[in-house]
């Protein structure tokens, strides 16, 4: 396999383009096999025949899945395997007969994976525009396997504090390296797939996430009577077998055709289409539709920099004055999981213990919390092409809110029955955001940005999404350890007051982008409409004249 790099020249897309006086299907009436290639959109379309459409897509989409196993599979491995009394012994300490992590450490353990995913995002955000998207995942492959490497040796130094700045430093390492896996994983998918299988491949995510977790969670399980270190050092060494997924994936998927058109590798760029999609696809159609994307988004760039030539795009870029308010979008999207307690539960083994659960108890309640919530992700595949964005979340956000109320009640009683309440309470929790703000949140994130930023955008959202779960990470274990502010269940009412704000402020900012082109997206946020009225824009002005996209 050769990756080959080539100067970038953009204005050979623009100019095949022009040469063709290629415009859109002005018509979201006809039937999907009225030009064979073209993005169109049939609302009335299943999920199942817009798979059936492009399954080429579908698979490669799934292929991708890999860096989201790694991603889930590393999230419950590295957070769960302090819960394991033979971590404890080696890196703890003791405190009342019971061995137990310092809150001080293990809220640093929690937040530099995150602050390395945040480094690691910058780094794909920048990476991913030079070399494109599969360079960009062999380089995130490297650097998570010396990250695995480093926590397996972490417990070779002889004194404590030796050991537990070696596991520190390798969760930074892990932390970048699956950072910048998971941030061009997401910008791949937005890239080459068409708008209808949009919003349910986006869904793949927190899905594939969750099944990463209870592969994690299984093999801790696996591990939980052994009482030598290889109990947590095998959980540890496994995660080298997920960090060769995303090689296979990138030996076997051709590069984004967004990214070869936006460099002017025209032939690259076919090619890159013929193996995404079926044969009887008109693949000059599709290479056209996508150009105009592409200029599309250049064009507006060029109009907020003084008409000059189309140049790389950066960072500053997301924050010009036409896509400011689409990064803040995407921004807020990101945040969104951290409202509803994603963290928390990431650490619901650790959390239920304090709360009063036995050890065993909790990692099985770990791993039916994880089934559930995938078996609801994979339900929200479905949901999120027929019911959109914006009712998802909405509607899941008001559900959350009471069910972390009544767990903070809870907090104030003590007995067995609050330690399941709490426990059972978690478990719908998470089944319910997987029904919906959960995998929405990602479809928006991905979805909402420009072609020509989408790489750049994607960096800022998964750097964000690292910097709240790294607060949320450093901040939880003061809230609910015993040795600090021991809060047990009335951490509920923290979620509480979290989620009302995420109801809110999600009405009024997250607009409805199910099932519109990229092209749509650009001339609605163009247009300034509020968030509300993305669903009912059709283009048609008073006059009966639509507007060109």
């Amino acid at each position: 396999m050769a990756f080959q790099l080539e100067k970038e020249k953009p204005d050979v897309a623009y100019l095949e383009y022009a040469s063709r006086q290629v415009t859109l299907d002005d018509s979201r009436d006809k039937s999907p096999l009225d030009d064979q290639g073209r993005d169109h959109v049939d609302s009335k379309e299943s999920l199942w025949q817009a798979s059936k459409r492009y399954p080429k897509v579908v698979l490669y989409g799934f292929g991708l899945t890999f860096g989201i196993l790694l991603y889930g599979y590393d999230t419950a491995v590295v957070g769960n395997v302090s819960s394991m009394l033979p971590f404890m012994r080696d890196f703890g300490s003791v405190l009342n007969g019971r061995p137990l992590i310092p809150a001080t450490w293990l809220a640093l353990w929690k937040a530099v994976g995150p602050v390395g995913a945040m480094l690691g995002a910058t780094i794909a955000g920048l990476v991913q525009d030079k070399v494109g998207r599969r360079l960009s995942l062999v380089l995130g492959t490297i650097i998570v396997s010396a990250g695995v490497a480093i926590c397996f040796t972490s417990n070779l130094p002889k004194d404590i504090v030796g050991r537990r700045t070696a596991f520190l430093v390798g969760k930074i390492v892990l932390g970048v390296g699956v950072g910048q896996i998971i941030t061009t994983t997401q910008t791949f998918m937005s890239e080459i797939v068409p708008t209808r299988l949009r919003g349910p491949i986006m869904s793949l995510i927190p899905a594939f996430t969750l099944l990463g977790q209870l592969i994690g969670a299984v093999v801790i399980a696996t591990q939980r009577y052994s009482r030598s270190s290889t109990a947590y050092l095998i959980p540890l060494a496994s995660q080298r077998a997920f960090a060769a997924g995303p090689l296979v994936v990138c030996a076997i998927m051709p590069e984004s055709p967004i990214w070869l058109i936006r460099k002017g590798q025209t032939e690259k760029a076919m090619n890159a289409i013929r193996r995404l999609r079926k044969k009887d696809e008109n693949v000059m159609l599709i290479y056209e539709e996508m150009c105009q994307t592409v200029i599309g988004g250049d064009h507006r760039s060029d109009q907020n920099n003084s008409g000059e030539d189309a140049r790389p795009p950066k960072f500053q870029d997301c924050f010009s004055p036409t896509e400011k308010r689409r990064t803040l979008v995407s921004l807020w999207a990101y945040t969104t999981p951290q409202l509803w307690g994603v963290t928390l539960l990431a650490n619901s083994s650790y959390f239920v213990q304090m709360v009063g659960m036995d050890a065993a108890n909790s990692l099985l309640f770990l791993v039916v919390g994880i089934v559930l919530g995938l078996l609801a992700n994979l339900i929200s595949i479905w949901l999120i092409s027929k019911a959109g964005r914006r009712p998802l979340m909405l509607s899941t956000f008001s559900v959350l809110t009471m069910l972390w109320l009544g767990m903070g009640i809870s907090g104030f009683f003590q007995g067995t029955v609050v330690i399941w309440y709490t426990a059972i309470t978690m478990m719908i929790v998470i089944t319910v955001a997987g029904l919906g703000v959960w995998p929405a949140s990602y479809a928006v994130g991905a979805e909402v940005s420009s072609i020509r930023l989408r790489a750049k955008a994607q960096g800022l959202g998964w750097l964000t999404s690292s910097l709240w779960t790294g607060v949320f990470a450093m901040g939880l274990p003061y809230a609910y350890n015993p040795d600090a502010g021991d809060l047990k269940g009335k951490t509920g009412f923290i979620f509480t007051a979290l989620s009302i704000l995420g109801m809110v402020t999600t009405y009024f900012i997250v607009p409805e982008m199910k099932d519109r082109k990229p092209t749509e997206i650009d001339r609605m946020f163009e247009l300034g409409l509020s968030a509300r009225k993305f669903k009912s824009w059709t283009g048609v002005q008073p006059d009966g004249t639509r507007l060109a996209v």
